[in-house]
């Protein structure tokens, strides 16, 4: 499996002008809408974005249940545009949604779709996903399984995060992974979902230096995951630490 991830990492500094109306498609919004509560379960509530730029992204929140102990966020309106993949890239990974999960005692109090708090440190994670699924369309690029974006200090300075890898969601069944949209006047485009794990300033030098693969064999053995854990040892301390 690993043999089709990028072993990249993302850092912009020029992105495209602003368009006037941000792209939003209806069916594509029932389409995810949909295989969200098919695969991972009732949607609480989806946070709405009041002001969009390329694309209008909103989030899908799965509370917590008896078989999902914890909060999944689920992007919607990344794949309303196809991203531009690279020369000799696969076109079927144009289109894409972005998922995050939350532990139980996350505080995301919610009242009528919206959250009563804006304290940056409950919201960044909201937020960094719907930046994230904005990205390709503000930078004229794609993401893929196996690319890394690094992050902003002044999003994300107040944790230990730098950088946000790609990956299949593999904790999800197969059947969740790819979703076929079929909309009216509009070729049929396959939607893949990522998940975003978040790596801290050691493992995104790892990965640089030793690649993707023997990087993700250290988060395997640490048993990091896509839910996120704001206070996880790092993966590869002892491996830096054993190396100088």
């Amino acid at each position: 499996m690993a043999k089709c991830f990028r072993s990249l990492v993302y850092e912009h500094d020029y992105s495209l002008p602003e368009v006037d109306s941000p792209i939003e498609d209806p069916v594509l919004i029932h389409a995810v809408h949909a295989h969200v509560e098919k695969y991972l379960g009732r949607i609480a509530t989806t946070l709405h974005e009041l002001h969009s730029h390329y694309v209008h992204v909103d989030v899908h929140v799965v509370a917590p249940g008896p078989s999902r102990d914890f909060y999944t966020l689920v992007t919607s309106g990344m794949s309303a545009a196809p991203m531009r993949a690279q020369v000799g890239e696969e076109s079927a990974l144009v289109y894409a949604e972005l998922m995050l999960c939350l532990p139980p005692d996350w505080p995301i109090d919610l009242c009528n779709g919206k959250m009563l708090t804006r304290d940056a440190t409950v919201v960044w994670p909201i937020e960094l996903l719907v930046e994230l699924a904005r990205m390709p369309h503000e930078f004229d690029t794609w993401l893929a399984a196996g690319h890394t974006v690094s992050l902003e200090r002044e999003r994300v300075g107040f944790t230990r995060f730098r950088s946000a890898l790609m990956l299949p969601p593999a904790a999800e069944p197969p059947a969740f992974w790819k979703l076929p949209v079929v909309a009216t006047g509009s070729p049929e485009r396959e939607v893949n979902f990522l998940s975003v794990l978040l790596l801290d300033a050691r493992e995104t030098r790892f990965k640089l230096e030793h690649g993707l693969e023997e990087l993700l064999v250290r988060l395997q053995d640490a048993q990091v995951s896509d839910l996120l854990e704001p206070y996880r040892p790092c993966a590869v301390r002892r491996r830096l630490e054993a190396c100088g």
